[in-house]
């Protein structure tokens, strides 16, 4: 039960860590500055 235990929380950590990191930096930089001002001062 303990490697078990070790290898179900290292992969659980890991996409966890990632997937809000991901969504937070799509949500709040991607799409604020895609729909705010992305592609006007992206294409200039």
């Amino acid at each position: 039960m303990g490697p078990a235990m070790e290898g179900a929380e290292r992969p659980e950590t890991r996409p966890k860590v990632n997937m809000p990191d991901r969504m937070v930096v799509k949500k709040s930089g991607f799409i604020s500055l895609s729909e705010d001002s992305g592609p006007t001062q992206t294409n200039p």
